[in-house]
């Protein structure tokens, strides 16, 4: 026989579980207060599997969206603006300076057409791909949220 109690988690395994260790089973049989203990244990375990759940007559999804603040809309206007910006500095350099850009062009090496050129390209294509997936978990969030409703 076990000459110390059992601890509250031996005792709660041994009431959900039971236990192979002779020991323990010698232990609980002859000790009165681990005993009461497994039986209120197991008494508690009963009472919680037959227990009913719940069923709520309201959705508590929308219970909780409607106390949710709205979301300000965060249109970034820097970026905007810096863009429209750069887009109206450049027509306005082909406007004036079109026939010279071609005679300007001429004397820089591919090469550093090619330096510029790339980059702008890629930096574009990295912004439109993060931009995209931004856009695809927002939509994916959107429609996981009407199926739910």
């Amino acid at each position: 026989m076990k000459l110390t109690h059992l601890s509250e988690q031996e005792i709660q395994r041994f009431a959900e579980l039971g236990s192979n260790n002779t020991e323990l089973n010698s232990h609980v049989a002859e000790c009165q207060d681990c005993q009461l203990s497994v039986e209120n244990y197991q008494s508690m375990f009963k009472a919680i599997e037959e227990a009913e759940v719940p069923i709520f007559d309201f959705d508590l999804a929308d219970l909780v969206l409607a106390q949710l603040p709205l979301a300000k809309p965060q249109y970034a206007w820097l970026p905007a603006l810096a863009a429209s910006l750069s887009v109206i500095f450049s027509a306005a350099l082909v406007f004036y300076y079109g026939s010279s850009i071609l005679e300007i062009s001429r004397g820089i090496s591919p090469i550093w057409i090619l330096i510029i050129v790339c980059p702008a390209v890629i930096i574009t294509a990295l912004q439109f791909f993060s931009v995209y997936q931004d856009y695809s978990k927002k939509f994916s969030i959107l429609n996981e949220h009407n199926l739910a409703t």
